[in-house]
């Protein structure tokens, strides 16, 4: 699965919005939780108004993050 991310992470525009964070990572976690994840910058992002603005670097390193928190609590 990280592998495909990689992949459709890399045809992304270099900024996103939220929408479109929500509609790549769906079935991942939800639209309300990707708005929690931005307010609190657990994934980095930078206000303009009311809209965020979100790097694609900044989801990248909030995927492979949680790649590692996945394999960290995995049992051995």
């Amino acid at each position: 699965m990280r592998t495909s991310h990689r992949t459709e992470l890399d045809d992304l525009p270099e900024v996103l919005t939220a929408g479109e964070v929500v509609a790549f990572l769906r079935g991942i976690v939800g639209r309300n939780a990707v708005y929690d994840l931005l307010v609190s910058q657990r994934i980095r992002n930078r206000r303009v108004g009311q809209k965020f603005l979100i790097p694609r670097a900044a989801l990248r390193d909030f995927i492979e993050c949680r790649d590692e928190d996945a394999v960290a609590g995995a049992p051995q």
